[in-house]
């Protein structure tokens, strides 16, 4: 897990869960708060809701159930957003006769999750030939996009 070491217990128990098997809340041993916070930590909180949604209550508190939930719901009306540009502009590079490759976080969310904005991401990478690179730049820019600084282009 990327963010925060967790207790090995903690991990075990997320490791137990995210396998889809039954886990009770008490095998976590943290506060509901600190484990809400290791759920948006780690990127898992849509992969946990999922799973307990499947999982008799095992003694999960309702204001875990609850917030994980809410956030799944919100993370949704972000990923429907997110979804709707990709397609907008995977159209104008259609219609310039540019067929990217959709690769990484995008593609993994909408071929092997139930939920796609479960796959926590905060770009969508796509794979040009070089010889595009102008041209895809132009069609970006026309949708409102702009080149981060840091952004080489390659």
């Amino acid at each position: 897990m990327a963010g925060r070491t967790l207790a090995p217990e903690s991990t075990a128990g997320f490791a137990t869960l995210l396998a889809g098997e039954a886990t009770p809340w008490a095998v976590f041993r943290m506060t509901p708060a600190s484990f809400l916070r290791a759920c948006e930590d780690e990127g898992l909180t849509g992969l946990v809701h999922q799973r307990l949604r499947t999982q008799q209550d095992g003694g999960w508190p309702a204001e875990v159930r609850e917030a994980l939930a809410a956030a799944v719901r919100s993370q949704t009306v972000t990923g429907l957003l997110r979804q709707r540009q990709l397609i907008a502009v995977l159209d104008a590079l259609a219609a310039e006769g540019i067929y990217p490759v959709v690769l990484k976080g995008t593609a993994l969310a909408h071929s092997l999750y139930e939920n796609p904005a479960a796959r926590p991401r905060a770009d969508t990478d796509l794979l040009i030939r070089r010889d595009q690179v102008d041209q895809v730049r132009r069609v970006l820019g026309r949708s409102g996009y702009v080149a981060p600084i840091q952004c080489g282009g390659e």
